[in-house]
């Protein structure tokens, strides 16, 4: 059996037959000296692809964490934006007051800053 011998299919554009070609197999000696080096070589790219992906993770995290407290927190106001449109405030009054109320509620105003006589951070009041 030669390596070249033709397939009984023919080639529609030419007309003519196509060759079968017999696979080579590959030296086996020659196979083990390269399976280190690409072996190692694989490895140390998933290495740095998952040191990669470790560090884009730890620089989107805090932006990750605020997407899903932002959904929460539009949720939880909806009721009230809901409740102020129907007593007949426009939506957008509503929205801006629900935004306001919340700040006021969970963050206030910071009393210590302009108190007189305050100690701070552990400095002697002045007074």
């Amino acid at each position: 059996m030669s390596v070249e011998e033709t397939s009984p299919d023919r080639d529609r554009d030419h007309g003519g037959p196509v060759p079968v070609v017999a696979a080579r197999r590959p030296d086996p000696d020659r196979r083990l000296s390269r399976s280190w080096f690409s072996v190692g070589f694989r490895a140390g790219l998933g290495a740095l692809a998952a040191y990669w992906l470790v560090l884009a993770v730890q620089h989107v995290e805090s932006t990750l964490m605020l997407v899903p407290l932002s959904l929460v927190i539009a949720i939880s106001a909806d009721p009230v934006v809901g409740w102020l449109t129907g007593r007949g405030l426009r939506r957008s009054w509503a929205v801006a007051a629900v935004i306001v109320g919340l700040f006021l509620l969970l963050g206030g105003p910071d009393d210590t800053a302009g108190v007189r006589g305050s100690a701070g951070a552990g400095g002697r009041a002045r007074g």
